[in-house]
């Protein structure tokens, strides 16, 4: 379902519909979930939606630290916008790309400054 979140965002959305928050794979469901929300994100003229649209772009080339660097600039702007997409959508970025990458490690702190 990860890879198809790319191509076909709702459809990726159908394939973990039925996990349950029991499962050990809810939150994958939850992360795909609010991927599949920024990619489908349509935004009005505020800033904050113009860096989710920007972060949008970035995550369906996979261009990560660009997609951060939006999704934390749309928290700065306004943290709590269209229900903390940017938020929901930075964290659902380290869990793909796991704690541990490179990525994660550095945009971690930055995230942690602007929700904080």
């Amino acid at each position: 379902a990860k890879e198809v979140l790319f191509t076909h965002p709702q459809k990726a959305v159908l394939l973990v519909e039925n996990i349950s928050l029991t499962s050990p794979f809810f939150e994958t469901k939850e992360d795909i979930s609010f991927l599949t929300e920024l990619l489908c994100f349509q935004g009005d003229d505020s800033n904050a939606a113009q860096k989710l649209e920007a972060a949008r772009e970035s995550v369906k080339k996979k261009e990560w630290e660009e997609a951060l660097t939006s999704l934390i600039d749309s928290i700065i702007i306004n943290k709590a916008y269209e229900n903390e997409l940017g938020r929901r959508a930075t964290i659902s970025i380290f869990h793909y790309l796991g704690e541990q990458h490179s990525i994660s490690k550095a945009y971690r702190p930055k995230f942690s400054m602007a929700v904080y």
